[in-house]
């Protein structure tokens, strides 16, 4: 099993995959979509499919982890505000 680490900033998105041991495999790095949550969203895919295509990865169960600057609600699952995404009230999980 891949684990996906995907850091969500206000101006750059970076994302690692790596091993279950720490290994890490690879690495993309883009500007943040700045059209909405949506389109972040689908910009997140791409970049993991674009990972491990150019990996070479068989296609497996994975786990991603997302760090976000901003408030989640009490389970971690909605962005309340993020200030430097301008994103209110966004169920990101």
């Amino acid at each position: 099993m891949k684990i996906i680490g995907v850091d969500l900033g206000g101006t750059h998105l970076r994302m690692r995959i790596c091993t279950e041991k720490g290994i890490i495999l690879g690495e993309s790095r883009e500007k943040v979509n700045t059209d909405g949550a949506t389109e972040v969203i689908l910009q997140i895919k791409r970049m993991v499919e674009n990972l491990y295509s150019k990996l070479a990865l068989q296609t497996e169960p994975f786990i991603i982890s997302f760090a976000v600057a901003g408030m989640l609600d009490k389970e971690g699952r909605v962005v309340c505000n993020a200030p430097n995404l301008k994103w209110k009230s966004v169920p990101f999980a």
